[in-house]
C-alpha cells in the first residue's frame, strides 16, 4: 500500500465546524509521509487552509478510488506543472509519475487529449467543455471528464501558490531547475 493511501486514512476527518491544529495534521503526514511536504507547511499559520488543500490533495489526486487511473493524474499534474512552468510541482510530480505503469491503453491519441485539456484548463478554461465529447469518445466517463478537469484546475492552483513563493522542492527530490 502506498503512502498516499495511507495518509487518506490517517487524514483527519472533516469537521464542518473546525479544522485540526496544524501540528495535529503535521503529526499525522509525518507519520505516513516522513514529513510534510512544503505546500502544506506554508500554511502553518492557518491550519484551515493546510486541512483544505491536504483534502483536495487527496481527494483530487491521492485517492486509490478515484476513477483515473494514478498514472492518469499524474500526467495531468505534469503536464499542468509544465505548461505553468512550475517547478516546484513539476518536480515532485515527475518523480510521482516515475513509480506508477501508465495504462496499456493509455496512447498517443489520450496523452494528446490530456496535455491538451492541460493547456486548455491552464489558458482559457471556459474552452474546456469543447473537449468533452473527446474524452468520452475515447472511452472515459462523465466522472472521469470531472476528475481530469478538477486535478487540472488543482494544480494550477497548486502551481500559482509554488511560484508565488518560490516554494524550494523537498529534500530528496531531484530538482528539475538545477538539471
Amino acid at each position: 500500500e502506498d503512502k498516499s493511501s495511507e495518509l487518506q486514512k490517517e487524514s483527519p476527518k472533516m469537521s464542518l465546524t473546525s479544522a485540526p491544529s496544524y501540528e495535529e495534521l503535521a503529526t499525522k503526514i509525518t507519520a505516513v509521509a516522513g514529513g510534510v511536504p512544503n505546500i502544506i507547511s506554508l500554511y502553518k499559520d492557518l491550519p484551515s487552509t493546510a486541512f483544505g488543500v491536504l483534502s483536495l490533495d487527496i481527494g483530487t489526486v491521492n485517492d486509490d478510488t478515484l476513477p483515473l487511473t494514478k498514472y492518469e493524474r499524474e500526467y495531468l499534474a505534469v503536464e499542468t506543472s509544465r505548461i505553468n512552468q512550475c517547478n516546484y510541482c513539476l518536480s515532485n510530480h515527475t518523480v510521482e509519475k516515475s513509480k506508477t505503469l501508465a495504462p496499456t491503453d493509455f496512447c498517443e491519441k489520450k496523452q494528446a487529449l490530456f496535455t491538451q485539456l492541460a493547456e486548455t484548463i491552464a489558458k482559457e478554461a471556459y474552452a474546456a467543455p469543447s473537449l468533452k465529447s473527446q474524452f468520452l469518445e475515447l472511452g472515459y466517463t462523465e466522472t472521469q471528464w470531472i476528475q481530469a478537469t478538477t486535478v487540472c484546475a488543482f494544480f494550477n492552483f497548486t502551481n500559482r501558490v509554488g511560484q508565488a513563493h518560490d516554494l524550494p522542492v523537498e529534500d530528496g527530490v531531484p530538482d528539475l531547475k538545477k538539471n
